[in-house]
């Protein structure tokens, strides 16, 4: 098993060019992570349709927002938008929780991101914005121990994979290196 292709949201925000530097789209909006989801709909459909100018025209009905699991100092959306020729293309909104620059450094998160994404691992960044990050979606499921050996297995391989990685500086300090410190959640394909 490979490294995880990125999802079809790559294809719709080709506007975000990824060629080894970090050059992605961006917006100086943000989204009040403090309303409640419905109440949050319409300011992240802003949002999308500010990033990507493929959507600015769309109808706001054109947009499907909801809340995604797994999210530890995050609120994840997946947003799902049904384009004017008809394809739907998901795409994942992350807003920072409060107060968790303090303990997350932004500036090298942003790097470990662009440096995972550029060697094939993860969502690829697509948008930066005033309080969170636009990623493709990656369609998964959370694996859990019965029946899922061979699954783990092939992650295990993958992890290897991301462990073999030069890694260019990045060392995070106390024997510790950018992999060991990354949570990685191993995902598998939903079917």
């Amino acid at each position: 098993m490979g490294a995880p292709s990125s999802s079809d949201a790559m294809a719709v925000a080709g506007e975000a060019q990824f060629n080894g530097s970090l050059e992605v789209l961006s917006s100086s909006l943000s989204v009040d992570t403090s309303l409640s989801l419905s109440d949050m709909i319409p300011p992240v459909i802003e949002l999308c349709k500010d990033i990507f100018e493929k959507w600015s025209r769309l109808d706001d009905s054109c947009f499907s927002v909801e809340k995604v699991s797994g999210g530890i100092t995050n609120l994840l959306l997946k947003v799902t938008v049904k384009e004017e020729d008809g394809n739907e293309v998901s795409i994942t909104v992350r807003l920072y929780g409060p107060n968790t620059d303090y303990v997350v450094n932004r500036e090298r998160e942003l790097q470990a991101i662009g440096y995972l994404s550029a060697a094939g691992f993860g969502a690829k960044l697509l948008a930066l914005f005033g309080n969170g990050m636009v990623q493709s979606f990656i369609k998964a499921r959370t694996l859990t121990p019965p029946g899922n050996y061979h699954i783990s297995s092939s992650a295990d391989s993958l992890s290897s994979s991301l462990y073999l990685l030069p890694l260019h500086g990045f060392w995070m300090g106390h024997g510790t290196t950018l992999c060991s410190s990354i949570i990685m959640v191993a995902c598998a394909p939903t079917s």
